[in-house]
């Protein structure tokens, strides 16, 4: 996807309609979606690359040129079609609120010929990669065939898959490494009503959702209230950091993305669930879909109070 922030200020209501006039400053573009978890994988210190598709649009020009800027050898595993748009937010911000956000994009599923493409692209360079992270959100690219083509190819090559989903394709990622849904994705996904502070409920539906759907792991964010982990093993409550919100949009992509990070780095999962609450309130601190660094975590005051831990248990 592609995040288009407009920036402008508001001093007056519209004689046309009770609607507030923004005088418009700046504009400012950053890869959304997969992007974003891409972008912050790489300022994280890891490497990455995006296998996605874009339409033959000037969006999805920009799509590639944000990429490329980031890591050279991406331009080939961007498929481009003229039968789509590329996805693009548009939110018009007056300081630190959002006054509107303006969808354009074709949902449909990918046509026939790019689904077999990207299959065929995923058997070509799949052994090259330490994970691979299936972040859904329904916009018509992840297909269930995708999916489930994708999670079986790695499971023969003992490579983690790790998911951010949406309920519409969850049968698809059955085998799956790592699910990581939010807190009402979770209460969809077992189609039960749970307070936040029922740990005994979360557990029990978590155990139940893994054995179901044959998942190692079930990792549940909980906004500003933290992460729930579950496992064979081990099941782990981390609580969040209070902070003052700037803006959410783009946070579960941060949290996705420093969650791949310590997992595929085999990180103790105390301090993994840590460094995730606190990569997410970091991104919330921050207005646009603006990546989180490695720096800003081990900077971090709660970090620097620990000696910065975070410099033992992580290696990439």
């Amino acid at each position: 996807m592609l995040d288009h922030y407009v920036y402008g200020s508001v001093t007056r209501i519209s004689p046309e309609a009770p609607v507030p006039v923004v005088l418009k400053g700046d504009d400012k573009f950053y890869l959304g979606g997969a992007g974003n978890v891409f972008s912050n994988i790489i300022s994280l210190g890891g490497n990455s690359n995006l296998l996605s598709v874009v339409g033959e649009d000037p969006n999805g020009e920009m799509v590639q040129s944000l990429v490329k800027n980031q890591i050279e050898d991406n331009q080939d595993l961007l498929f481009r079609t003229t039968s789509r748009k590329t996805t693009t937010k548009t939110r018009i911000m007056s300081g630190h609120h959002q006054m509107l956000r303006i969808d354009d994009e074709t949902t449909s599923p990918i046509e026939g010929d790019i689904e077999s493409g990207v299959m065929s692209e995923i058997d070509s360079i799949i052994s090259q990669y330490n994970c691979v992270i299936l972040e859904d959100y329904n916009k018509g690219f992840l297909t269930p065939s995708i999916i489930k083509h994708t999670i079986e190819k790695c499971r023969s090559l003992s490579i983690p898959v790790i998911v951010d989903p949406k309920r519409n394709n969850i049968e698809a990622y059955s085998g799956a490494t790592v699910i990581k849904p939010n807190f009402s994705e979770f209460c969809s996904l077992v189609q039960k009503t749970i307070d936040p502070s029922d740990f005994k409920s979360i557990r029990k539906y978590a155990n139940a959702f893994r054995k179901d759907f044959n998942v190692e792991a079930l990792v549940i964010t909980m906004s500003e209230n933290g992460i729930y982990f579950s496992s064979d093993d081990i099941d782990m409550y981390s609580e969040g950091f209070k902070i003052n919100v700037s803006d959410v949009s783009g946070a579960g992509d941060t949290v996705l993305a420093m969650l791949s990070l310590c997992y595929t780095a085999n990180t103790p999962i105390e301090n993994m669930l840590e460094v995730c609450n606190l990569a997410g309130s970091i991104a919330c601190s921050k207005i646009g879909a603006v990546s989180v660094t490695l720096d800003e975590i081990i900077n971090h005051p709660v970090m620097i109070e620990k000696t910065n831990p975070i410099k033992r248990f992580i290696t990439y």
